[in-house]
Parts: structure tokens; C-alpha cells; sequence
């Protein structure tokens, strides 16, 4: 089994290199033409997995529900939520009254 890793792998890197080969249509001889932009990204994002999944790493992003904006969105309900809990006069608001002007006009 290795060694047909190893060979797969080995044609893999010469196919990336030097290119696919392919017989020329006019002249019937056997030309190397290169490796198509979309199949070197395949080759690239498969190779790219299988090594994360050898590591132990994920492969894929998902959000969770630890995210930034999840955590700032709880937040803000439970300040929501704290506010409307406490009296006025604790926040400091009611307590201090209005200074008039006692000077007459």
C-alpha cells in the first residue's frame, strides 16, 4: 500500500512540474502541456486536508457558538436585563435633584 502512495505521489509532483503529456494533433508526437489552474487548486486544497487530518487539525471553519459577535450579543441582552433590574435611585440618577438658580429675575 505505501508504495502505491508512493508512486501516486511521485507522478502527482512530475504531473505538477513538467506538465500533462498529451499527443500533439498535427504532428502526433508526444508534447508536455501544463497542469490546468483548477486542477492544481484541487490537487492543492485535497493534499492541503489530508495533511490537517494527519496533524489533528480541523477541516473545515464553522462558526460556533463561542464566536465574537455571539459572546457580544449575549452580553448586551444580560446588560439589558441588569439595567432594568436596578432601582433608579442606585444608578444615581433620582438622588441628586435638580440645583435651581435661586437668584430672582
Amino acid at each position: 500500500m505505501v508504495e502505491i502512495i508512493d508512486l501516486s505521489l511521485s507522478e502527482v509532483r512530475n504531473r505538477l512540474q513538467k506538465g500533462d503529456g498529451v499527443i500533439h494533433p498535427r504532428t502526433g508526437e508526444h508534447v508536455r502541456i501544463p497542469v490546468k489552474a483548477k486542477y492544481a487548486a484541487v490537487i492543492l486544497g485535497i493534499s492541503f486536508d489530508n495533511l490537517r487530518l494527519i496533524r489533528n487539525q480541523p477541516t473545515r471553519i464553522t462558526k460556533d457558538q463561542t464566536s465574537v459577535d455571539h459572546l457580544a450579543e449575549r452580553l448586551a441582552i444580560l446588560s439589558n436585563g441588569l439595567l432594568r433590574r436596578i432601582p433608579v435611585h442606585e444608578c444615581g440618577t433620582a438622588d441628586r435633584g435638580i440645583k435651581r438658580n435661586r437668584r430672582a429675575n
